[in-house]
């Protein structure tokens, strides 16, 4: 899956991913992987705090993880 960058026309997107991290709910490997995929591509410190800190105090599912290694593994060099 290609993920997108985070833009004015999709930081709406992060939000909700924000958003759903603070009520404590679970991200689909999808959005995880989407998500740590956008970070990586347009690195902000605070972007990737905010997500990081939130889904630690949440508690990562197995989803969650597999997503997140799917965005590293999709960003590693061959």
């Amino acid at each position: 899956m290609t993920c997108p960058q985070l833009t004015p026309t999709n930081i709406g997107r992060e939000l909700q991913v924000i958003e759903k991290l603070i009520r404590r709910e679970d991200l689909t490997k999808e959005l995880a992987e989407e998500t740590l995929g956008a970070l990586l591509d347009d690195f902000v410190s605070e972007q990737a705090a905010a997500f990081l800190v939130l889904l630690r105090a949440k508690g990562e599912t197995s989803d969650e993880i597999a997503g997140l290694a799917q965005a590293m593994l999709a960003k590693a060099l061959p």
